[in-house]
């Protein structure tokens, strides 16, 4: 039909006209595919109408999933998975996942509009999807209190998989509040996924601090917690990274060997200079026994990932100024990248109070 309607309007079936029905009829098609793909909510005009009426609940934005660990019944001792989400035309996916524990956490952008996010573990190449959970986007995620660490029942799909359930944190972009965002905001967290993961495990390690911390006097600890006149002790810089640079890491040794130990910061007055210390385990540290190997952080040249082992992590110190070592930790319990960002953030606040402290004995000795 269209090529009958260009013909007439061309009037003959010469060479020019018809290479010019040809690209006309290219233009039309081009044309109503283009019209195909078009979506209400691409006109702006159209998506402030949505939102004035009521008819779209939210605006655009930004979500953080942080994903803790995957729990699952498998026959396969090395199953090999990734974790996906979907929000409408918006998709997320991990790295491969071997085992259980994942430690990642994916940034997407939710549409205007979209109503379901979808989370599927799904094969090693994402064409087999193995367990999947839908959550309300409005009700589950934006109307939620808190999305810490909650753990989530999720439906089998094929046999490869029974009873998953998926341990998951879930954050607005800006939605810390503003206690979070005052005990942050000195430190240079990176931004992305990374400083999220950072973010979360710093908050963990301040709320288990206070925690831990006496009540006030004069009162028992409801009543302290719950004065408004009395608000919770606030740790420093220092304390607080030191806190959350210790944990259960397996140390790689000659030939791949790994050793299970426990990692922590000793500071004055334990010991004379800020120091990372290695011990046989948990028990060892807390009984005061005699630590492996202890560096200081002010000989330590830099800590990087790994090249070759992807859940592990390198230090490289300086013992005496013709010496170079390393220490090459796996981690167990958190992603290698909230380590690496913790202790350089730590080593970083260490040198600058060193070089602030040198500033001030030269000012001093010129007075």
């Amino acid at each position: 039909m269209l090529g009958l309607i260009l013909r007439g309007a061309l009037g003959g079936d010469s060479a020019g006209g018809g290479a010019l029905a040809l690209i006309i009829a290219c233009c039309a098609i081009a044309g109503l595919y283009k019209c195909s793909q078009f979506r209400l909510r691409d006109c702006s005009c159209c998506r402030w109408w949505l939102r004035t009426t009521g008819s779209d609940a939210f605006d655009d934005f930004p979500l953080f999933v942080m994903i803790h660990e995957m729990a699952f019944v498998s026959q396969d001792p090395s199953l090999v998975t990734r974790v996906r989400l979907t929000a409408g035309d918006q998709q997320a996916t991990t790295d491969k996942i071997t085992g259980k524990f994942v430690g990642q956490a994916l940034e997407m952008s939710i549409e205007q509009g979209a109503e379901v996010l979808t989370i599927d573990i799904t094969d090693a190449y994402g064409s087999k999807v193995l367990a999947s959970l839908d959550m309300n986007i409005v009700e589950d995620i934006i109307k939620a209190e808190d999305i810490r660490e909650r753990t989530y029942p999720m439906h089998d799909k094929r046999k490869t998989l029974k009873h998953p359930r998926i341990k998951l944190t879930m954050r607005q972009a800006n939605g810390y509040s503003d206690e979070e965002t005052g005990i942050l905001s000195q430190i240079g967290v990176s931004d992305g996924a990374t400083g999220e993961m950072v973010r979360h495990h710093l908050q963990n390690v301040q709320h288990d601090l206070i925690a831990s911390q006496p009540p006030a006097e004069g009162g028992d600890g409801d009543e302290a917690e719950g004065d408004p006149a009395q608000p919770p002790p606030r740790l420093s810089e220092g304390q607080l990274l030191a806190q959350a640079c210790r944990g259960n890491l397996e140390k790689v040794g000659a030939w791949g060997a790994k050793d299970p130990v426990y990692v922590a910061v000793k500071g004055p007055p334990a010991v004379n200079k800020l120091c990372l210390g290695v011990w046989r385990s948990e028990k060892s540290f807390e009984k005061n026994e005699q630590e492996t190997l202890m560096i200081d952080l002010l000989r330590v040249v830099s800590v990087q990932v790994h090249p070759s082992y992807d859940e592990a992590f390198v230090v490289n110190y300086v013992p005496s100024p013709n010496e170079k070592k390393q220490l090459t930790l796996l981690r167990v319990d958190r992603p290698r990248e909230v380590w690496v960002e913790t202790l350089s953030l730590l080593i970083k606040l260490a040198r600058d109070k060193k070089e602030a402290s040198k500033k001030g004995a030269r000012k001093g000795k010129k007075n």
